[in-house]
């Protein structure tokens, strides 16, 4: 992207990333923005929903364009008030779901085995004690 440009990472749901870009209709207006990209888990739902239920409907709410995003890794140019504005969306996934997460668990593999392994061992432990270790800590944990 050229220099006009804004990111949306970690926005919660549909509401918040319409929220961003509604702080930001100035800018464009202004032609200050030219570039938004938006970085979002697939999670459970996976990349097509993700698409269709939160990043469509808030850029409909914010700018009235009707699915301007197809596709992710595709450039979406929209026209706001006169003004083109180009929507880039990466969705982080494994086979079209996952979080963040879950896509440095798989890089982490391939490092020091002996890591992991006692992150196994203490999950069994807690098991032991009738504690569960939440799945989202586990991959964080696994990962660092």
């Amino acid at each position: 992207f050229p220099k006009e440009y804004f990111l949306i990472e970690e926005a919660k749901g549909q509401d918040a990333i319409f929220s961003i870009l509604k702080a930001h209709q100035i800018s464009i207006n202004k032609g200050e923005t030219k570039n938004i990209g938006i970085l979002l888990d697939a999670d459970d739902e996976g990349i097509q929903a993700k698409i269709e239920n939160k990043i469509n409907p808030a850029i409909k709410e914010a700018f009235q364009a009707e699915n301007a995003v197809k596709a992710p890794n595709e450039i979406s140019p929209i026209n706001y008030k006169s003004n083109i504005v180009n929507i880039f969306c990466y969705i982080f996934n494994i086979d079209g779901k996952g979080e963040l997460e879950d896509i440095l668990k798989e890089i982490r593999i391939d490092k020091n085995a002996e890591i992991p392994i006692c992150l196994e061992r203490f999950v069994e432990c807690m098991k032991g004690f009738n504690e569960a270790y939440p799945e989202k800590e586990y991959k964080k944990n696994f990962i660092y």
